[in-house]
Parts: structure tokens; sequence; C-alpha cells
């Protein structure tokens, strides 16, 4: 089965069971190397060590934060 998740505003289909990890790994982003990045899952932070274990369900509204230096 095919879900619809928003990651950053774009709608994106996944089968279902898919991990929030699984996600950020399509962008080349993983817990042991992400520094800077803040992820929420329907408006709630996701700490780092939670990311693998994170499922998300249809409608899941994923957000991807960057941090930048300067102003």
């Amino acid at each position: 089965m095919t879900i619809q998740i928003s990651v950053n505003g774009s709608v994106e289909h996944y089968e279902s069971g898919v991990s929030l990890v699984e996600i950020l790994g399509k962008r080349d982003i993983s817990p042991d190397t992400a520094r800077g990045i803040a992820v929420a899952v329907n408006d709630e932070i996701v700490r780092r060590s939670d990311w693998e274990s994170t499922m998300l369900k249809p409608g899941s509204l994923v957000e991807i934060v960057t941090a930048r230096q300067g102003g």
C-alpha cells in the first residue's frame, strides 16, 4: 500500500511502514553524520536517537531544518 507524506511541503509517496530514517536516507542524512539538522514530524521534534524507530503514517508532515550561520 502506498501512503502520502509531506516532506518540507512537498507530497511524496512511500510504501506503508516507512521509517523516518529511510526518508532522511534518501536525502543523504544519517543520524551519525547529521550535524546542525533538526527533524519534526507533525510539529513534534524527533530526537536523533529516535529517527530509526519513528514510523510514519499516511498524511504525516515531516519538516527537515538545517541550521545556518550568519545573519
